[in-house]
């Protein structure tokens, strides 16, 4: 690497490391041919040389979800993906944990994915002066956080709900502290405020249990004045939606409009293919990881990145003017 760039060692180790006091231009030329030549730092020299593990854990559930319904929620397993690259990238191993979880390994830093407000581990983190990050917002002033644009996504979704004749949308959410679902109440509920509609929402437990989220939803559906139009924050409550509406022989999207947060490819193959919100889940992962690694090697301040997330229209919500049916 020091022969293919005519440097150093030293050099090309301050260039990767953004430490020394190298012009600008060298330290670029450096990592471009790095990069050109598929070059990554030992993990394990470097440990050596700082005292560092090489080690990022990366816990991926709110503390009351169990760990085996983990694998089965899509958005995390592509967040854990592109933190997985990110993290490979930068010389980094990734650790995954659950949130509740003793985390008795030595690591460098801690990722936490939808945290709960006065989340214990990024607490303990922040006494021990571990860097930390977070997918999902945070109000721990020591963690830096990427997030959605939830005022963006939420009109979007109801914009979209409304333009096809929805009066009485609600929002299903798991009954959980994540902080994405008191992000997107709040919007939920700002939204509505504004158009002067009734901010009907509801928070399911069992949410990741199919058949007791079928039930719940069928009783919703089937109360005396039902929502004409669900925006659901989890595929799995999405996807035992559509099947409690079929339950009740109503019609996707004629009789009750659906749009899933989040883009699984289980509700793209649902009966009624399912709109959902494209997250951009990988980048979210990679953000994370990009932002503590900031701090851990260049101890960087804590910031914020704020990702978009776009609408897909499928069958679910896609209305034809001559179908369109409002229940009045």
């Amino acid at each position: 690497m020091a022969l293919a760039a005519n440097v150093s060692t030293t050099t090309v180790s301050d260039s990767l490391n953004g430490s020394g006091s190298l012009p600008e231009k060298t330290r670029q030329r450096v990592r471009k041919i790095a990069l050109e030549l598929g070059y990554r730092p030992s993990v394990a020299a470097r440990s050596l040389r700082n005292g560092r593990t090489g080690i990022l854990v990366i816990t991926m559930l709110p503390s009351d979800v169990d760990v085996e319904s983990f694998w089965h929620v899509d958005y995390f397993m592509r967040v854990m993906a592109g933190a997985a690259i990110e993290a490979n990238q930068s010389g980094f191993f990734l650790a995954v944990a659950p949130a509740h979880m003793q985390l008795d390994v030595a690591h460098d830093g801690l990722i936490a994915v939808d945290p709960a407000k006065g989340d214990e581990l990024l607490e303990s983190a922040r006494r021990r002066g571990t860097p930390a990050s977070t997918v999902g917002r945070t109000d721990s002033a020591a963690a830096s956080w990427v997030d959605n644009d939830w005022a963006g996504v939420v009109a979007d979704v109801l914009d979209h709900l409304a333009r096809g004749g929805s009066r009485r949308p609600m929002l299903l959410a798991p009954d959980s502290p994540a902080s994405y679902i008191h992000s997107v109440e709040r919007e939920f509920t700002s939204w509505c405020a504004q158009r002067g509609f009734a901010a009907r929402s509801a928070r399911i437990q069992g949410a990741f249990n199919p058949s007791v989220a079928r039930a719940a939803v069928r009783d919703i559906l089937d109360s005396p004045e039902p929502p004409d139009a669900l925006f659901v924050g989890l595929d799995q409550l999405a996807l035992a939606a559509e099947l409690a509406a079929m339950d009740l022989g109503l019609r996707v999207p004629q009789d009750l409009m659906l749009i899933n947060l989040g883009d699984g490819a289980a509700v793209a193959l649902a009966p009624v293919p399912i709109s959902v919100v494209e997250l951009h889940a990988e980048e979210m992962g990679r953000a994370a990881v990009r932002m503590l690694v900031d701090q851990i090697e260049r101890d960087a301040d804590a910031r914020h990145e704020v990702v978009p997330g776009k609408l897909v229209v499928r069958a679910s919500s896609r209305r034809d003017d001559q179908e369109r049916v409002i229940r009045r």
